[in-house]
């Protein structure tokens, strides 16, 4: 085997450990609920404890209260812009920008409300409809 193919060896098990690494993750945060801005917090569904976990007993409880977002009315591809925000600031919270048809549990750019409002978020460099979410955090 030539240095080459050694190299796109390397690179394509690289890419498919990366790969794995996304799909866990998004199944280990499969269980985030979004709240977009206007819409009002959805209740848990059917069968899904609403209490601290043992495991979580030390934390406090999360809170599901309104989000609110201010955003510009447009961004230019791969800019920097503020959101001011108000919500719960529950511990992990956070405010993304994402396809307007993205799914719930997606997400791209991504900051922690901890750092305050307003915060800076960082546009997508593809152009489109976008919108941007207040995430809460749920603790198992």
């Amino acid at each position: 085997m030539n240095k080459h193919s050694r190299r796109l060896v390397l690179i394509l098990v690289v890419l498919l450990l990366l790969a794995l690494l996304a799909v866990l993750l998004v199944r280990c945060r499969g269980q985030r609920t979004a709240i977009v801005a206007g819409e009002a917090p959805k209740a848990a569904p059917a069968g899904v404890p609403t209490s601290a976990s043992p495991a979580s007993a030390a934390l406090p409880p999360e809170s599901l209260a309104p989000a609110t977002l201010q955003i510009p009315g447009h961004v230019t591809a791969g800019a920097s812009f503020d959101v001011a925000w108000t919500g719960p600031d529950n511990p992990g919270d956070f405010i993304t920008i994402v396809r307007a048809d993205a799914p719930p549990a997606h997400y791209e750019n991504r900051t922690e409300t901890r750092h305050g409002s307003p915060l800076a978020l960082l546009a997508p460099m593809e152009t489109g409809a976008f919108e941007v979410r207040y995430v809460t955090a749920q603790y198992h």
